[in-house]
């Protein structure tokens, strides 16, 4: 099954009740065709699989190809942050007490 989903302010939207249905002019449309997904601003969405590279994190990030027919799902690889150094740089945790008296 196709999935469908748009982009809003550099974001990706994939409806909540997906596939179930869409609403179109007021109206909700069960298993819409491609047709009325597009017509309510919605692109095929093709989705990949993140490679496995030791110390980096994926994170997905999606765009509109060049001919505006689809969505391709890219990925960058963040650096993981290092364990150790994470420990290290851990703040103290402190307490306040508060008065109970006003």
């Amino acid at each position: 099954m196709k999935k469908y989903a748009k982009i809003e302010c550099g974001r990706l939207i994939v409806p909540q009740n997906y596939p179930g249905y869409i609403i179109i002019d007021g109206v909700k449309v069960y298993n819409p065709t491609e047709e009325q997904w597009i017509s309510a601003g919605y692109l095929p969405l093709t989705e990949s699989e993140p490679e496995e590279r030791e110390g980096f994190i994926p994170e997905a990030r999606y765009e509109v190809n060049e001919d505006n027919t689809e969505i391709i799902q890219t990925w960058e690889y963040i650096p993981a942050p290092d364990p150790q150094q994470s420990e290290e740089e851990e703040p103290k945790k402190t307490t306040t007490k508060r008065s109970s008296k006003k």
